[in-house]
């Protein structure tokens, strides 16, 4: 009986000893029926390559796409295969196919080159959203300073496209400008919507109807007694622009201006008719796209002047203002720049107000180069040039300022 017991336990034990050597050998046995399979996927690879290489250089397309396809059947995630059908379709005229293509082919980590690649794609195929989209994903992969600078640029460029939502020949504009002055204790707020329909293909000539809205905390009318600051108005006008050259524009509109604090004698003046010319002008070093952060005084300026008739008014405004600064700081999409700035107001009328001259340093943030966002804080001091009422010949002021401007 104990003998019989003892062969039962050196069974089990002999048992339990082959399970692993077991478990080897059915992997081994697994591994060695593979092995055939994996030489024969190599081999068909190797001989679907050397038809692709084959078809690319006699130039025929559908045999490159053909050797393509049927190596992606074989491999669906073929990194080679992907990029070489990607520009094949760019080379055929399929933008489309090429960028959803070069997007299978990012793979992960990121391959930024396929993010741009696939970026320039949909944009040849007139698809600014999907490629804004790879733009800005290829800028938070990016590994180097240059791909990054490209990434960059090319989602700035696309940015205007991507929120292009109205269709030609439709456009509409924006702009909204509020600012603090420190010497009135005042904030002046002016915003002005415009809805363009252009009327030649190179957007240069327009027809427009715009809605203006401006005013300020310290106007008011009490006692029937106005002291007034600013205008302070809704207005509805119909116009038409024209655009010569890029930093020219010309103008004529026809408009009423509702006056919001009621003031008698400037409901007589609703209705208005203006016209005029402007021009903007830049130049010096753009803002770059940084890979991280990075001081710079890199140069640059700008310039502005307007003159316009205001017939509610009957009166001749004119100004000009120049700034001249660096770049400060860049990081990313953001910068910070200091500059120095000169303007000057001018009327026929000789309104003391309208006639000075402002000059002083300022600093601007723009938080995003995508965003049509900037903040300016100025120190600027004035003199009065014409009609200079009493001993008050000008002032010192601090301007906090949001602008917001964009095109659509």
């Amino acid at each position: 009986m104990v003998y019989r017991l003892l062969m039962l336990r050196m069974g089990w034990a002999v048992c339990l000893l082959s399970l692993p050597n077991s478990a080897v050998l059915a992997k081994t046995d697994a591994s060695i029926a593979l092995e055939p399979i994996r030489a024969e996927q190599t081999q068909d690879e190797t001989a679907l390559l050397n038809r692709y290489y084959d078809a690319q250089r006699a130039g025929d397309h559908q045999e490159v796409e053909a050797a393509l396809m049927a190596l992606l059947t074989l491999q669906p995630e073929h990194p080679v295969a992907l990029r070489a059908l990607g520009y094949h379709y760019q080379n055929v005229g399929k933008p489309l196919a090429a960028a959803e293509t070069f997007y299978r082919a990012v793979g992960d980590p990121p391959d930024t080159d396929m993010l741009l690649s696939a970026g320039y794609s949909y944009q040849a195929a007139k698809r600014p959203a999907e490629a804004s989209l790879m733009f800005a994903q290829a800028t938070r992969h990016a590994q180097t300073p240059d791909t990054y600078t490209k990434a960059c640029r090319s989602y700035l460029f696309s940015a205007p496209l991507m929120r292009r939502q109205l269709p030609e020949p439709w456009g509409l504009s924006a702009y909204s400008d509020t600012v603090y002055l420190s010497h009135l204790d005042n904030t002046v707020a002016e915003n002005r919507l415009r809805l363009h329909r252009f009327l030649d293909d190179q957007r240069q000539i327009s027809l427009y109807g715009a809605l203006g809205y401006q005013d300020d905390t310290r106007s008011r009318v009490e006692n029937n007694v106005a002291d007034i600051y600013n205008d302070n108005y809704v207005s509805v006008s119909f116009g038409a622009d024209w655009q010569p050259r890029p930093f020219i524009r010309l103008y004529a509109e026809v408009g009423h201006y509702q006056d919001r604090l009621n003031i008698p004698e400037r409901a007589r003046k609703s209705n208005d008719v203006r016209g005029g010319i402007s021009t903007f002008h830049a130049w010096g070093t753009p803002s770059n796209c940084r890979l991280g952060g990075a001081w710079s005084l890199a140069s640059y300026g700008q310039a502005y002047g307007s003159l316009e008739y205001v017939g509610r008014y009957d009166n001749m405004l004119g100004q000009a203002t120049l700034w001249q600064g660096v770049r400060l700081y860049e990081h990313g999409m953001s910068s910070l720049s200091a500059y120095g700035k000169v303007n000057v107001l001018w009327d026929s009328e000789g309104e003391f107000f309208n006639n000075l001259v402002e000059v002083g340093p300022g600093l601007s943030w723009r938080p995003s180069l995508a965003w049509p966002v900037e903040f300016r804080l100025e120190r600027l001091f004035a003199r009065y040039i014409r009609n200079v009422p009493g001993d008050n010949d000008g002032y010192a002021t601090t301007r906090l300022q949001m602008i917001i401007n964009f095109d659509l």
